[in-house]
């Protein structure tokens, strides 16, 4: 476990003040243990008399150049995501903001609007190759034209399509602890569905390949995926630019003793409707998919500082931004750094007030967005090849 340090709430003899230079509250550390959808999700706001708690802290994986992270919260010792609904979890944690912004910067979603010169300067850019150092953030979005459904939307969301399983509440399909104690077949019918690589599952989508042709055109820098569904792999995205930041299906392990397991014979037992069992100890074996409460693979925080610190462009793809820590990177990127969402809303602190004069928007579906976005940047045919 980690700990987390709390700073008393403020009183008229008791503040804290940033100085001009905001400096950096340091010697508050917190270990390696990193968890998916847990260390940035304990922002839920309490008070004291009518003063908020602050809480600071510093990842690890950050290293030297981090720099003040204050959220407003609760430990994540006593949170601890699967207990909660998908609400309880904060689009945007705002202030945690690791490269080039302060706690004390406005990070609101009120009053924001769209620039389409905006997206057309951007576009430009693209066709010029004046950005080098691309980095896509893609959510479930992306593949849904593929026939793999999105998991919020009411009525067509994997959420809601489970309901046939009553689930106690929809995250429960990846709550380790429900999976090794309640009911494993909820997974285990969602891995017959979207198992990558199957000959009538799906196929990569124009999203995916619009980001294969980055990678061509020599301007991507790293793909961060939500999914698991291994498409940008198969749309040929080379395993050194992607981060599959929730794990993937080529891998399978035990979930007591983490003794590594043949993933063909995993994947063949789930497909007859089973659930795998490991040979050394008899517990429940499953694909290497991060659940709630799981670490992050290392490769995320092998990457993630260096890569945000020289993205000149930020892609977000298809995602509500609802689940940290990948809810977060849009504010971990330099101030300077432009930002384009591709997405049916508006999410996170996307066009906020301080944020306004570098973000685009390109509202409606991920494939429809990216054709638009060729289009404008001279890339349409190129795609169409692909």
């Amino acid at each position: 476990m980690f700990q987390i340090a709390m700073i008393p709430s403020p009183t008229k003899h008791h503040v804290i003040r940033n100085t001009t230079k905001r400096r950096c509250i340091h010697n508050i550390l917190l270990p390696i243990a990193i968890t998916n959808a847990l260390l940035l999700s304990t922002t839920t706001s309490l008070t004291n008399n009518g003063h908020q708690k602050r809480c600071y802290y510093r990842f690890s994986f950050v290293k030297s150049t981090a720099r003040k992270n204050c959220i407003s919260g609760v430990s994540p010792n006593n949170f601890y995501p699967s207990q909660h609904k998908s609400s309880s979890f904060p689009k945007a944690v705002g202030s945690t903001l690791l490269f080039g912004a302060s706690a004390d910067d406005d990070v609101s979603s009120d009053n924001r609007s769209v620039e389409t010169t905006t997206t057309e300067s951007l576009a430009d850019q693209l066709s010029a190759l004046n950005f080098r150092n691309v980095v896509a953030v893609v959510g479930a979005g992306a593949s849904v034209s593929a026939g793999i459904p999105d998991f919020r939307s009411p009525g067509t969301g994997l959420y809601h399509k489970l309901e046939k399983y009553n689930l106690p509440y929809p995250e429960a399909i990846f709550d380790l602890n429900y999976y090794r104690t309640i009911n494993p077949m909820p997974f285990v019918d969602l891995c017959q569905s979207i198992w990558p690589g199957q000959e009538t599952g799906p196929k990569p989508t124009i999203a995916h390949k619009f980001l294969k042709l980055l990678q061509d055109k020599g301007c991507l820098r790293r793909i961060y995926t939500q999914n698991i569904d291994g498409l940008e792999a198969l749309a040929g995205v080379y395993t050194e630019n992607l981060v599959e930041c929730h794990g993937n299906f080529r891998n399978s392990s035990c979930i007591k003793c983490d003794e590594p397991v043949d993933s063909i014979v995993c994947r063949e037992t789930m497909f007859r409707g089973s659930v795998p069992t490991c040979p050394s100890c008899g517990s429940y074996v499953k694909p290497d998919i991060v659940f709630f409460g799981e670490e992050l693979p290392g490769r995320f925080q092998q990457l993630i500082e260096r890569d945000l610190y020289d993205c000149d462009l930020l892609l977000v793809l298809g995602t509500s931004l609802m689940v940290n820590p990948v809810a977060e990177i849009p504010t971990w990127v330099r101030k300077d750094c432009s930002r384009m969402l591709l997405n049916r809303e508006l999410v996170g602190d996307f066009y906020s007030s301080n944020n306004v004069n570098r973000d685009a928007f390109m509202k409606g579906d991920c494939d429809d967005s990216v054709r638009r976005l060729c289009q404008l940047a001279g890339w349409d045919k190129d795609l169409e090849q692909l």
